[in-house]
């Protein structure tokens, strides 16, 4: 069986999930409206995010939490029962205080992304990365998707978010995905434990030699089965 990142990760993909249907399109929270609820312009985050929470979530900030200080806003749409043809994605982490406590007050320490995926539209000659990260409302720059080998894109931004944000939750998910791979596999050393010194102690070559051994924690591929399309 799979294992997310969280119970909030989770909760995104089994909303957005196409359920065997051909194409369609699904939003996270299920009332999302990806045109309405866009930022940028002359409204600041935090009043962007006021009005997500008023017009979508009914006042109550806790329906669009991923963690207690990260929120999500998601919409896809797909061809082929799995072919991902778009994808808008915000997120909003809150480094100092919880999701409730940023709607009431606002705070200094807040990151906005928005990953963007359009299969229909390349942008500029190399440019417009697809997919592509935005840290701002639109416009430059256009930061391409950080991958972890998955095909998938938006498991690879939560693996992105969890990496840089939740670094020791990340971990703890890491070791129990290996741990479940490797008595699948009847390996009886585990070499996880001394990864993680070699990367604390930037040794590189023992990381050079043991690394490839748990390249398949990030293969997260199996959570969903959403890719994107290709042509």
């Amino acid at each position: 069986m799979a294992i997310p990142f969280s119970a909030g990760v989770a909760n995104v993909l089994r909303e957005i999930q196409p359920y065997g249907q051909d194409r369609g399109s699904r939003h996270f929270p299920r009332k999302w409206d990806p045109q309405a609820g866009k930022q940028g312009g002359n409204e600041t985050l935090h009043a962007w995010y006021r009005r997500c929470v008023d017009d979508y979530l009914g006042g109550y900030p806790g329906r669009s939490a991923i963690e207690e200080n990260f929120a999500a806003f998601v919409s896809t749409r797909w061809v082929d029962e799995s072919k991902l043809i778009y994808v808008s994605l915000q997120a909003i982490i809150v480094r100092n205080k919880n999701l409730k406590s940023y709607y009431e007050n606002d705070s200094n320490q807040v990151q906005y992304f928005r990953l963007d995926y359009f299969a229909s539209r390349v942008g500029e000659m190399f440019k417009e990365h697809q997919p592509h990260v935005h840290i701002a409302e639109d416009g430059a720059p256009w930061f391409p998707v950080d991958p972890t080998s998955t095909g998938n894109i938006i498991v690879d931004f939560f693996d992105f978010i969890y990496r840089n944000y939740y670094h020791d939750r990340w971990l703890d998910w890491a070791r129990e995905v290996w741990a479940r791979h490797a008595k699948q596999l009847a390996i009886a050393e585990d070499p996880f434990p001394a990864i993680v010194e070699a990367f604390k102690a930037h040794q590189v070559p023992a990381l050079s030699t043991r690394y490839d051994g748990v390249w398949s924690i990030f293969d997260v591929s199996h959570l969903w089965s959403f890719h994107a399309a290709t042509g």
